[in-house]
């Protein structure tokens, strides 16, 4: 009896540690939630899985308690062999036992399959989601259908046959072990009520293999037989009507087996089965195969000229391609102002060139850019690590860099900005920050939960397994604890049914950093569209929502939303207003430092190029390949200065088959997410000839021996009032694998120069860097340089450049030495 007590205390014991574990985590995930103003967030999600689970729990409990007591049934006594000391009987179990017992395992086994289950989204958005306004030209359901309601009725009839072919298995097992299913004299007996339990498992099977094919019907829409999944005049004229048929077919032969099996006609319903999948069979492989023949005309192109127009109608309204922005070349700057704001390092180039600067720390998040003094500029936040990271708020350094000049050894040039901080302090939340942190914060300025109570010390303690979160003693004020640090955890814990952006862009403002992430509203149920990849998954529905805005030093979080996110993002907006924000609320020299969208712009590229503007009916045109070394690849070339917006923008060309610039893509920063098309004027640039103009350039402008091969960097185009320009850089790469700058070339239309930047490609002067402090000699140089800008600015009626140089002219006149 001690030994039986012992054995129930330490499970009860178990049980509560389990159970206390689960209630802490549910605590503190909605203190978390609560602290963030995201508690409708967290209860929608609870009140949707809850319903989600509780309606498959009971189907499943149902459908397995049924099952159960028809076996149960079959038995008419069940005994079991007992035995006490040397004496062996057999005790017959009571019909309660045996009635309990079902009850039971229907219940775990609907909770087995209940929990499994978490698409809490599309229960939200079925019940609460936006229509679409807009039809697919088949079934004549609204495009929110096929976004909203498919994906889940997908997963559960997986889920149901699953579920099915394991309750069939446990009933068949069951019924083995009584005298209902036996093998006996090399043959199989099975009893009437065995007969007809299977009989109607079998009829279930089949309303299951309808279900089935009347998503195959649907799903011939997204994934088709064409080239890349389009859907065919075969997948149209006979996929979808034979899949609808294969649906009735098998409801009918449901009903059939079921009646026949019931009655003993074993192969009536034998020979329907076999029928059934035959069908099923023949649908599958062999009508396609011959009925194509019956279905293709003599001119299959022309045939499937509609299909693919239906095809690109869609997938420009699945992508956004239709909400481009058609803009000209009047709207571009001028030749010179195009070019200041052009960078003489890609991307990929400035990314090796600013990591590892400084010993004792190493950059976190992407290589940002921003505009300032009109000019370019690239910077990377560094993070102290080693002796100088173990302090508990560490300071971050800026490391800032001119990205257009280079010094006299092709070096990147340090850039200072006297308006903005050298070092960040409390920078709290930031790329892979890998666990929690407890802070005493007096203001309360801090995103956090305060453990001012002993409820939350103990679930708190109790949830992150660590006892001395329960000790308060020896602090001034109450601890607050900063859960989720890293930047995307935040993010994809408050916006759960967003896709993030592949980069996280830092954003410094006064004296603060901000972690920007874009976020974007995505599917793979979109019909009739193409598929594309986007961070390694394919989708056929990508709208941008906006852009997540996270605090490094408070761990507040909001999400910058677009003028037009589409309907589904626009249906988790309205269902919670509170995670978002509009873009008039923020200062406007803020908004200005928002980067672009480019991974999501080179997507749209992608369509674009495939599918054209609606209503022009042109060749398809393709995005250059990599014309540079594979490490500075045109998928990550260095963005533009667009001194008209004061933004910072990335330009995508899109070529003609004759390899002809049709236009460029412009995805511009700030709060307009709108994509921009600019159409390239008659004659103008044509990529194979400049690629081999601006190769021959460069290889001619090269004199000496050459230590390293030089590695050429993608050309980038920029737009300007003459028309585009085409640029190009060239490095060599030290042993340590940090580039320098060897040249930098310019093509226009109707010639190709190279220089040591691109402002003295083009003959212009080199930009000043106003860093201090300068010498006398070096600072009369930069205030006539500026003072030229100035000259310039006005006999162009350029005043946002007026302004500009003026400002820098200003601060360079108040840091002038004594």
């Amino acid at each position: 009896m001690s030994r039986r007590w012992l054995v129930l205390l330490i499970a009860a014991l178990a049980i509560l540690l389990l159970a206390g574990r689960m209630l802490s985590a549910w605590y503190v995930d909605y203190q978390w939630f609560a602290v963030q103003g995201a508690s409708r967030l967290w209860w929608a999600k609870a009140i949707d899985l809850a319903w989600l689970r509780l309606i498959v729990f009971a189907v499943v409990a149902l459908f397995a308690f049924l099952n159960l007591f028809a076996v149960r049934r079959s038995i008419r006594s069940l005994r079991l062999p007992r035995r006490i000391g040397n004496l062996e009987f057999s005790e017959e179990v009571s019909a309660r036992i045996l009635n309990r017992s079902v009850i039971t395992l229907s219940i775990v086994l609907g909770f087995l399959f209940a929990l499994p289950h978490n698409d809490w989204m599309s229960v939200d958005l079925i019940r609460n989601g936006i229509p679409f306004g807009e039809t697919d030209p088949y079934f004549r359901f609204d495009l929110g259908t096929w976004l909203y309601q498919l994906p889940l009725e997908a997963h559960t009839h997986i889920w149901a046959m699953i579920v099915l072919l394991a309750i069939t298995l446990l009933v068949i097992f069951l019924y083995a072990l009584t005298p209902s299913l036996r093998w006996e004299g090399g043959q199989l007996h099975v009893s009437g009520h065995v007969r007809r339990h299977i009989s109607t498992l079998a009829g279930v099977l089949l309303v299951l293999l309808a279900w089935g094919y009347r998503l195959d019907a649907y799903e011939l829409l997204h994934e088709g037989t064409g080239p890349l999944g389009a859907l065919s005049a075969v997948d149209h004229r006979i996929g979808i009507p034979a899949n609808l048929t294969l649906a009735m077919i098998a409801i009918a032969s449901a009903v059939l087996v079921t009646w026949t099996g019931w009655l003993g006609q074993t192969r009536v319903a034998f020979v329907t089965i076999t029928i059934m999948l035959l069908a099923a069979l023949s649908v599958r492989q062999v009508v396609p195969a011959v009925g194509g023949r019956f279905v293709t005309a003599d001119n299959p192109e022309a045939q499937e000229q509609s299909y693919r127009g239906i095809r690109h109608a869609y997938s420009r309204r699945a992508y956004g391609v239709d909400a481009i922005e058609r803009v000209t070349l009047a709207d571009a700057p001028a030749f010179a102002d195009a070019l200041r704001g052009a960078s003489l390092w890609d991307t990929e180039a400035m990314r090796r060139v600013i990591s590892g600067t400084r010993q004792g720390a190493r950059p976190n998040g992407s290589v940002g850019w921003q505009g300032q003094d009109g000019r370019l500029v690239a910077f990377a936040l560094e993070q102290p690590i080693g002796p100088e990271g173990v302090d508990s708020l560490p300071s971050w350094g800026i490391n800032r860099v001119a990205a257009d000049v280079t010094d006299d050894r092709g070096a990147p040039v340090t850039r200072e900005d006297p308006d903005a901080p050298r070092v960040l302090r409390g920078v709290l939340v930031h790329d892979s920050a890998a666990t929690y942190y407890v802070l005493s914060d007096t203001g309360r300025r801090i995103v956090a939960r305060s453990l001012d109570s002993f409820s939350a010390r103990l679930a708190h303690a109790w949830h992150l397994q660590n006892p001395s979160l329960l000790n308060t003693r020896g602090r001034e004020s109450p601890a607050r604890l900063l859960l989720r640090r890293d930047v995307r955890e935040r993010v994809a814990a408050l916006y759960p049914f967003f896709t993030q952006g592949r980069r996280v862009m830092p954003v410094v403002w006064r004296d603060s950093v901000f972690w920007t992430v874009p976020v974007f509203a995505t599917s793979d149920w979109y019909p009739l569209s193409q598929p594309q990849s986007f961070n390694g998954t394919d989708v056929r529905y990508l709208q941008q929502a906006g852009i997540a805005v996270v605090n490094g030093h408070t761990g507040g979080v909001t999400t910058i939303t677009a003028a037009n996110p589409g309907p589904m993002a626009q249906s988790w907006i309205v269902r919670f207003p509170e995670l978002f924000s509009d873009a008039a609320t923020f200062d406007m020299s803020f908004l200005v430092r928002l980067p672009p969208a480019r991974d999501a712009a080179l997507l749209v590229a992608n369509v674009l190029a495939e599918t054209g503007l609606r209503g022009e009916f042109e060749a398809r045109a393709h995005l250059p390949i990599a014309t540079g070394d594979t490490l500075y690849s045109p998928a990550d070339a260095a963005p533009w200065f667009d001194r008209t917006t004061n933004t910072v923008s990335f330009t995508i060309p899109l070529l003609e088959p004759t390899e002809d610039v049709r236009g460029i893509l412009l995805a511009r920063g700030g709060a307009d997410f709108r994509l921009r098309w600019m159409r390239s004027p008659t004659n103008g640039l044509r990529w194979t000839r400049v690629a081999a103009e601006l190769q021959s350039a460069s290889d001619s402008s090269q004199t000496g021996p050459r230590a390293t091969r030089p590695l050429a960097g993608p050309i980038r185009i920029v737009p300007s009032v003459d028309g585009f320009v085409a640029l190009q850089t060239q490095y060599v790469v030290r042993p340590d694998g940090v580039p320098q700058v060897l040249l930098a070339a310019v093509a226009r239309k109707e010639s190709v120069s190279t220089g040591r930047t691109l402002m003295d490609a083009a003959g212009l002067p080199d930009p000043v860097v106003a860093d201090v402090p300068v010498t006398p000699e070096d600072f009369r140089r930069r205030v006539n340089a500026l003072y030229e800008s100035m000259r310039e600015a006005m006999r162009r009626g350029d005043w946002a450049g007026l302004g500009a140089a003026y400002e820098a002219l200003g601060r360079l006149l108040r840091s002038a030495p004594p």
